[in-house]
């Protein structure tokens, strides 16, 4: 899995790939993902397309407004955070 500086908090990265079916209309790219994948906004698709984290049909050069068309071949690498380390302290109770 390659890692990548997204944010300091987060180095793992999930990467997905679709294959956008032969009857889909044209569709700005930062919609038609925030539909495709769950649990990501248009906010965070511009982030990623900004950070060439998205390839459509192997260019990373996409703009947020860019159509989605029949047959395109889309992957998206998403970074995750890591998870947190939480310690105790030790604090006197008077």
């Amino acid at each position: 899995m390659r890692q990548f500086d997204l944010y300091a908090e987060q180095t793992e990265i999930v990467t997905i790939h679709i294959s956008v079916p032969p009857q889909q209309r044209p569709e700005r790219i930062d919609r038609y993902l925030t539909e495709a994948i769950a649990d990501i906004s248009r906010a965070k698709v511009q982030v990623l397309l900004q950070k060439n984290l998205i390839q459509k049909n192997g260019s990373t050069n996409i703009r947020p407004s860019d159509k989605v068309k029949a047959n395109d071949f889309i992957i998206v690498e998403i970074p995750r955070p890591r998870p947190l380390k939480v310690e105790g302290e030790a604090i006197p109770l008077d």
